[in-house]
């Protein structure tokens, strides 16, 4: 009986184990969705209403070159100041172009009669720059589907926009950089680019 009480035991074990490291993964990876989802509505509510300096703090691009700034303490604030200023008026002087992956082409899309839902999330590996030596970076990819329900207000993009689902890229804020001498303090998603899945479009 107690070798048999035994192997029990040795199954017990490593069973209770593994529930417990796959509910501890469960729940990083909710924790993960949702804030992934909340940066996402933070910058869709910034471009619509024009809040530039929200939109300036969840956008990744501007977030690199304010790390950059960081790592030079004696110009930091002048220097944050005038690429604030210069991505201020590169996003009001921004132009839709056919790819719209260009910076601020965003603006373009998130509109006020949009309708909108997370489809998914998906974690993907960021294979950009395929030979740094610095830290691998994971990207947030989403599928989000839009809908506009005005057409006279609807993104013009060979015709006014019915209906969409956009891939949307997010990046995680310590790594905005790829450089481990400095992680940003304020840790969050921020908005690197859109694109729209292929044979998704439908237009008015």
């Amino acid at each position: 009986m107690k070798s048999i009480s035994s192997k029990k035991k040795f199954l017990i074990i490593p069973a209770v184990l593994i529930a417990v490291i796959l509910t501890a993964y469960l729940l990083v990876s909710k924790g993960k969705d949702r804030a992934i989802k909340k940066s996402l509505e933070i910058y869709i509510n910034a471009i619509v209403n024009k809040d530039f300096d929200t939109i300036f703090k969840y956008h990744a691009h501007s977030q690199r070159l304010v790390a950059v700034a960081m790592k030079y303490p004696e110009t930091m604030d002048a220097k944050i100041k005038e690429i604030y200023n210069e991505q201020k008026a590169l996003y009001e002087e921004a132009q839709l172009l056919d790819n719209i992956k260009e910076f601020w082409s965003e603006k373009f899309f998130i509109v006020k009669d949009m309708r909108y839902r997370i489809i998914s999330i998906e974690m993907v590996r960021d294979i950009e720059n395929p030979t740094s030596p610095i830290r691998e970076r994971i990207d947030a990819m989403m599928e989000v589907e839009a809908e506009y329900t005005n057409k006279e207000t609807a993104p013009d993009y060979g015709g006014r926009i019915k209906k969409v689902v956009y891939l949307i890229r997010m990046v995680h804020s310590r790594n905005v950089i790829r450089s481990s001498a400095k992680e940003m303090e304020d840790k969050r998603w921020l908005f690197r680019s859109i694109d729209i899945k292929e044979g998704s479009l439908e237009r008015w």
